[in-house]
This record gives structure tokens, C-alpha cells and sequence, in this order.
């Protein structure tokens, strides 16, 4: 008890903290229908774009806005990411039929608080040690604010 109450007299370190700020808005990353299907469960609470990887349809629900394209770079942290996309092609909305797309392009930059890249590749910068601190690890894999399919859109396994 006397061990307790000395230890106790000590200044104590003041844990280091970051803030983040988070405006809910979030990019899911893969071919289109696995990337809708997790869209779709998030968009009640946040503000969703999907890239789609392959040729997919522009859906026609407009709660999830959708890209085309190949994810070149992501970068920055939870609540600040930058995301570079080649062969951005975006959707041209029409009055009848189905939707069109803007012809490809390279050097496509946007923001996102959240990137949920499903597709498995390494595109982050930056230091390990700063990749698990703000963005998350997946187990098995060294993606950058990425969730593991496998652990669904809540992540508790990172």
C-alpha cells in the first residue's frame, strides 16, 4: 500500500494523443458488385464512393456515387487520405437508359477520411509504424487503411 501511495506522489506522462476529424466520407475500392454490396451497408451512416476495378455498370441507385478506374496511390492517414486514380472515368447521368462514362483519364486525385481497398494490393506510402497507428493493418496483408473482407465493414480484425 505504501508503493501505491509514493507512486502516486510522482508526476505522471501525459498519453500522447492524435485528434482525428472525420467527415464520413469513404472510398471502396474493388469490382464493382463486391464493392457495391459493402456500400450499400454503409451508407446509412457515411457518405460512400465506389471505384470499380472492372468494366461494371453504373448502378442506378443514386446513395452510392461510383468511379472507374485503377487505384494508383493512397496516402496520408485516417481522416486524410489522397487517393490517385488512373483511368478515372466518371458517370455521365442521363434523362433516359442506362448511365454513360467520361472518357478514361490518368492523374484523378480525391480526399477520402476512409479508404476500404478489397483488392489486396499495396499502394500505401509511408512508414510501417505510421500505416498501423492511424490506418490499420490487416492481418495477413500490409494494406493501408484498409478492412479485411474477411472481417466484415466493422474491422475488428485489424
Amino acid at each position: 500500500m505504501a508503493a501505491l501511495a509514493a507512486q502516486a506522489l510522482h508526476p505522471s506522462v501525459a498519453a500522447r494523443t492524435v485528434d482525428v476529424v472525420s467527415e464520413g466520407i469513404v472510398l471502396v475500392v474493388d469490382a464493382g458488385d463486391v464493392a457495391l454490396s459493402l456500400a450499400e451497408s454503409l451508407t446509412d451512416a457515411l457518405s460512400v464512393t465506389v471505384l470499380a476495378t472492372d468494366g461494371a455498370d453504373a448502378p442506378m441507385r443514386r446513395d452510392v456515387d461510383m468511379v472507374r478506374g485503377r487505384l494508383k496511390r493512397v496516402y496520408g492517414a485516417l481522416g486524410g487520405f489522397t487517393v490517385e486514380i488512373d483511368g478515372l472515368q466518371q458517370v455521365i447521368p442521363s434523362g433516359r437508359g442506362a448511365f454513360g462514362w467520361t472518357a478514361p483519364r490518368d492523374g484523378g486525385r480525391s480526399e477520402y477520411d476512409i479508404v476500404i481497398d478489397l483488392t489486396g494490393a499495396t499502394l500505401c506510402s509511408g512508414s510501417g509504424k505510421a500505416r498501423r497507428l492511424f490506418a490499420g493493418r490487416s492481418k495477413g496483408s500490409d494494406r493501408c487503411g484498409a478492412v479485411d473482407h474477411r472481417s466484415g465493414p466493422t474491422g475488428r480484425d485489424l
